[in-house]
């Protein structure tokens, strides 16, 4: 088993029914960035006391700079209109 198939069959195991939106390798960019820059899932996190008060945070990748983001801070696909400056 590869290391990401290992990681998502743990997180399955472990998460029951929580809902991990990217899976580790995924291309995603932030609805924040003006230049919708790419960037890779290279760590998901599952913070939490119990299986039905829990935080998944990402770590995103982006050359050879990461950071950590919320589930709401990323989309699947550039937004055009915001690299644009369309609002």
């Amino acid at each position: 088993m590869q290391k990401q198939d290992l990681c998502n069959h743990i997180v399955r195991l472990k998460s029951g029914r929580m809902n991990v939106q990217f899976k580790l390798g995924t291309i995603v960019y932030l609805k924040t960035d003006s230049e919708q820059l790419s960037r890779m899932v290279t760590k998901v996190s599952i913070l939490g006391s119990s299986m039905s008060d829990y935080i998944i945070t990402y770590e995103l990748s982006q050359g050879d700079e990461s950071s950590e983001h919320y589930t709401s801070e990323i989309i699947k696909t550039k937004d055009t209109n915001l690299k644009l400056g369309i609002e």
